[in-house]
């Protein structure tokens, strides 16, 4: 189980911990995002404003929108609320990987010796691509 505590229990603070039993994701083309599971005590908080930060990817900061994107990101939460302070998370990181992809249907033909090793595949579909995400699949081979 992984547990991070961010940010700091002082006069008027509130920890922050982020748990769960990965802070990686398989794309799903849904948002995703760890679920802060604990807040401290004496804390009535009204809302938590979340800020993601792209670390590997082009367009830098989304605020308050989980990402759905691969990439490597993390995450802040701010607690507001009644007595709870000016608390901000310290950064959990997270990331969402690529989806594996299977072919199936693939073959080859037979063919007659012509000083080549190059192999003609055809009939090949992709399982696992995730409607309405669009994935092309160029096939190729060589005989040994």
């Amino acid at each position: 189980m992984l547990g991070v505590i961010l940010g700091f229990q002082g006069w008027g603070q509130t920890p922050v911990s982020f748990s769960g039993s990965t802070n990686t994701f398989q794309y799903n083309r849904s948002q995703n995002t760890p679920i802060p599971t604990s807040f401290g005590g004496g804390c009535l908080i009204t809302s938590i404003e979340y800020t993601y930060t792209g670390v590997s990817v082009s367009y830098g900061p989304i605020v308050g929108t989980p990402p759905t994107n691969v990439g490597t990101y993390s995450i802040n939460a701010k607690l507001i609320g009644s007595g709870c302070g000016d608390v901000v998370s310290g950064e959990f990181p997270f990331a969402i990987t690529a989806k594996p992809l299977t072919i199936t249907g693939a073959t080859t033909a037979n063919k007659q010796y012509d000083r080549t090793n190059t192999a003609i595949v055809t009939g090949g579909t992709l399982v696992g691509v995730i409607s309405p995400d669009v994935v092309n699949l160029t096939q190729s081979g060589t005989f040994a």
